[in-house]
């Protein structure tokens, strides 16, 4: 069997999102209003195949992991059964975030006003321990922040219901990965190491592995950056990876 599913990478996976025009009017409102990277419109192509693949039904409980500060669930509230947006806050605890006065309280209370929508407070490296199935979990670039990500990625399986699915994005470099770093609080993988740890937590990777690039600067950004782990620290010499998992 090989490792690597089908890659679509660059500008091709980019200009899909972009062409949707009525996704994007009524997306990008929600998403900046208060994201974590209201600037990077990469969240918004993240989402658009993380809703594509997550093959969305009336029937579905529907669990949106790492949440706290962004609106990409207001894309899913309505649409399914129950949908829980979680967040463990530690973001909160950071000094970004005391500067600018976020408060978990004030992310909760917006999410009340959306309908079949609860908030809550879970760590994803302990998901079993709440007590929840779900049919559905998605997660936009949080993998990257977790200590223990092979944990985090068995306890998504351990709560889904047979025949659910997990849909997650993740930060990617094609050449080289950096360690998860505390200093910074995330790490950078290559697409190999993901769906590795993915096949160790029990996932079958389905589906094409989708790499959206707006541009050949970001490639050259990222070939640039082999061998060079420290360079990850900075955004430009990665970009996101979405994987589609049963």
């Amino acid at each position: 069997m090989t490792l690597r599913p089908n890659i679509i990478v660059g500008q091709q996976a980019t200009d899909v999102v972009l062409a949707d025009k009525d996704f994007v009017s009524q997306c990008t409102s929600a998403i900046t209003q208060a994201g974590k990277f209201p600037e990077r419109y990469a969240r918004l192509i993240d989402l658009y195949y993380i809703l594509e693949r997550l093959d969305l039904q009336p029937s579905d409980d529907v669990l949106e992991v790492g949440a706290w500060e962004t609106f990409a669930f207001a894309s899913i509230s309505g649409r399914v059964k129950s949908l829980t947006v979680s967040d463990d806050f530690s973001w909160a605890q950071r000094e970004y975030a005391r500067r600018l006065s976020l408060q978990p309280s004030t992310w909760i209370d917006a999410v009340k006003t959306y309908p079949n929508t609860a908030a809550a407070s879970m760590d994803i490296q302990k998901l079993s321990q709440y007590n929840i199935k779900v049919d559905k979990i998605y997660s936009i670039s949080v993998l990257e922040h977790v200590i223990d990500d092979l944990t985090g990625l068995k306890e998504m399986r351990k709560i889904l219901r047979p025949g659910g699915r997990c849909v997650l994005s993740t930060e990617i470099n094609l050449f080289t990965d950096m360690p998860y770093r505390p200093d910074v609080f995330f790490r950078v993988y290559r697409p190999e190491q993901v769906i590795s740890l993915a096949r160790q937590a029990g996932f079958h990777v389905i589906d094409d592995l989708i790499i959206p690039m707006p541009n050949d600067i970001i490639y050259r950004k990222m070939k640039e950056a082999e061998g060079k782990p420290d360079a990850l620290v900075h955004s430009q010499y990665f970009t996101t990876g979405i994987f589609t998992l049963e």
